[in-house]
């Protein structure tokens, strides 16, 4: 096709002054057609959804259920009743278990916290009744065996301390293997 070169000759005066009311109208009437066809063929399509969240539907739905069959509402209801007694059945399970791990752990404490103490107690009896026990040796005119003894009781003692205190650093240092990161 060959193009025909406008000049202000060939172009209408109103035109090339304003040429808004023209689009404008050729926008409406384009508009005005569009929207006779979807009328005329029928074009528009209605869409409804239905959304509601929880077990229950809503009361229109319910509706729509009971013309179905007249058990679904009640059934629907059961249904509904029957899994939040489950869900809170669980609930109060989880709870009670964690309650009794809390428990354990309380009384696991307190029996370490009980045996700590009976350790200690048990060992400054120790330490007395050896330390008498040195004292009755080298008074009754046996120095090197009392002296033997109450070295021995004190390597004992330190050995011991030295011992406990190596594994309570074990205990609170716990290692990462370097595969676990």
């Amino acid at each position: 096709m060959s193009k025909k070169k406008l000049d202000k000759k060939s172009t209408p005066e109103h035109v090339t002054k304003n040429p808004e009311p023209i689009v404008k109208q050729a926008v409406e009437q384009v508009v005005e057609q569009v929207v006779q066809d979807v009328f005329e063929k029928k074009l528009i399509e209605i869409q409804e959804i239905y959304s509601f969240s929880g077990p229950i539907p809503s009361p229109d739905l319910m509706k729509e259920y009971h013309k179905i069959d007249k058990s679904f509402p009640n059934r629907i209801m059961t249904m509904a009743e029957n899994a939040s007694n489950h869900r809170q059945a669980v609930q109060h399970r989880e709870l009670d278990q964690g309650k009794e791990i809390i428990d354990l752990k309380r009384n696991e404490q307190k029996t370490e916290s009980r045996n700590s103490w009976l350790g200690i107690i048990s060992a400054f009896i120790i330490c007395i009744m050896f330390t008498l026990l040195t004292y009755v040796l080298i008074s009754n005119n046996h120095p090197i065996i009392g002296s033997i003894f109450g070295i021995g009781t004190l390597t004992a003692l330190v050995g011991t301390f030295i011992h406990g205190t190596k594994i309570k650093k074990g205990e609170t240092n716990i290692e990462i293997p370097e595969d676990a990161e």
